[in-house]
């Protein structure tokens, strides 16, 4: 499976929008080579665990006010992501779980990859 291309992915997406769990599924399936519903669930947990860990995107969710960050250390976040993706039992649609925003780095990051395209 492919961590960094799909983690060069989220980024990008991230570029014009939030990025929700059902993208990150959608992404872990068509640039990881995740098939199962059980890969695709883990590698979408490790594309988070990377760009959090990076410090390429901040988890949180969106309200009213707009995007609002979670105020939970990089270990609870990724815990919570995969305790609540875990009870589903199935991929997340649009909007469950969590929203991902890129941080100044992430678009920064992102910026150079999508000069190199």
């Amino acid at each position: 499976m492919n961590l960094l291309g799909s983690v060069d992915e989220m980024i990008l997406s991230g570029l014009d929008d939030w990025v929700d769990a059902a993208e990150v599924a959608y992404i872990a399936k068509a640039y990881g080579g995740a098939s199962t519903d059980e890969e695709i669930r883990q590698l979408s947990i490790e594309i988070i665990r990377e760009v959090i860990e990076k410090g390429l995107m901040r988890t949180g969710d969106i309200t009213q006010g707009g995007f609002k960050e979670w105020d939970l250390s990089d270990e609870e976040i990724v815990e919570r992501i995969n305790s609540e993706w875990t009870a589903l039992g199935r991929r997340p649609n649009l909007g469950e779980i969590c929203w991902l925003e890129n941080t100044e780095e992430g678009n920064r990051r992102a910026r150079q990859l999508s000069e190199k395209n």
